[in-house]
């Protein structure tokens, strides 16, 4: 069983009371341990990949958040949709789709 370090277990658990709606996307997230990238991101495949240097300076609040937007690319199949496209500003369309 793959478990979630404790901050992001205390952030998804925050995401889950703030947005139960959201509840089977947070647990069905699989933790991904990754140096390379700069904050958080995910794979069609539901795995959140995260940096442990970054996300352990972050608040549980700001976790949450960066939670919910990932997710939010899940569940608008974004890797899907912008696969036919260039990789960088596909995430860039995508970001700016999530946090309009």
């Amino acid at each position: 069983m793959i478990s979630f370090p404790q901050e992001l277990q205390a952030a998804r658990l925050r995401l889950v009371k703030d947005r139960p709606y959201l509840a089977s996307a947070a647990w069905a997230l699989q933790p991904v341990q990754k140096t390379e990238i700069p904050t958080m991101a995910v794979d069609m495949f539901w795995r959140l990949y995260y940096n442990p240097a970054v996300v352990s300076k972050w608040t549980v609040e700001e976790i949450s958040g960066v939670l919910y937007h990932e997710i939010c690319h899940l569940l608008r199949d974004h890797s899907g949709r912008m696969k036919d496209f260039d990789p960088h500003l596909s995430n860039i369309c995508a970001d700016a789709e999530i946090n309009d």
